[in-house]
């Protein structure tokens, strides 16, 4: 019974743990950050991505000078940041990580894998 407990309590540390440092890849990203994705059709190779709470909920978007795109299955691990969105109905994963001052990851498309790279914006 007493290693029961021991490892509930470690269980609860380590889920802690992972969600603080979840917290705050969410306070880091929180913002409006210019993305470059040269190897996209022309007009999506350059737009923003904004990371912005709503209600308590963390929440992402993509505008582009054509479009302004809902993000939907946000999720934050760690460093890490992956969310879906439809672009001229298609299904898209945008599957990011925080290195230093920048995002940097791929869009996976129906026509194939995209590289892209996010700077945050000064504000």
């Amino acid at each position: 019974m007493k290693n029961l407990l021991k490892i509930s309590a470690l269980l609860l540390i380590v889920f802690l743990s992972i969600n603080a440092q979840a917290k705050d890849t969410g306070k880091a990203i929180a913002g409006t950050w210019k993305y470059e994705a040269t190897d996209a059709p022309y007009e999506y190779q350059t737009g923003k991505v904004v990371f912005y709470e709503e209600e308590g909920v963390s929440k992402v978007k993509v505008v582009t000078d054509y479009d302004v795109i809902k993000g939907e299955n946000l999720k934050i691990e760690g460093n890490k940041i992956v969310f879906n969105a439809y672009v001229e109905n298609s299904y898209i994963t945008i599957k990011i990580e925080l290195k230093k001052d920048q995002l940097v990851g791929n869009v996976d498309t129906p026509e194939g894998v995209i590289a892209i790279t996010l700077k945050k914006e000064k504000v």
